[in-house]
C-alpha cells in the first residue's frame, strides 16, 4: 500500500503520536492536520487508517483512497437499516 514515493498522505483529526517517520506535518486552518508518512505495505494499514473513523481522509495514493472508501461503504451497509 505504498505509493511510488513510499508515502501515504491523509488529512484528519485527531492525530496519533506514533506517526513515525513524519515527512510532512501541516496544521490546517480548520484545526485538522495533513500528514505525509512512510508506511510499510500490508493489510494492517487499512485497519489503522479506518481506526480514525470519520476524522480521516486519505489524499493519496489513489488506490489506497479508493480502497478505504470501499471499506467504509461496506461497513456502512451493516447500519443502513438505522437511517
Amino acid at each position: 500500500m505504498v505509493s511510488d514515493s513510499g508515502t501515504v498522505t491523509y488529512s484528519g483529526v485527531p492525530i496519533r503520536h506514533y506517526h513515525r517517520p513524519l515527512t510532512i506535518f501541516i496544521r490546517n486552518d480548520d484545526g485538522s492536520f495533513t500528514l505525509e508518512v512512510a508506511l510499510p505495505d500490508g493489510e494492517w494499514i487499512y485497519g489503522y487508517i479506518l481506526s480514525f473513523g470519520a476524522w480521516v481522509e486519505v489524499l493519496e495514493p489513489e488506490h489506497v483512497r479508493k480502497s478505504i472508501a470501499e471499506r467504509m461503504r461496506q461497513g456502512l451497509k451493516i447500519y443502513e437499516s438505522l437511517f
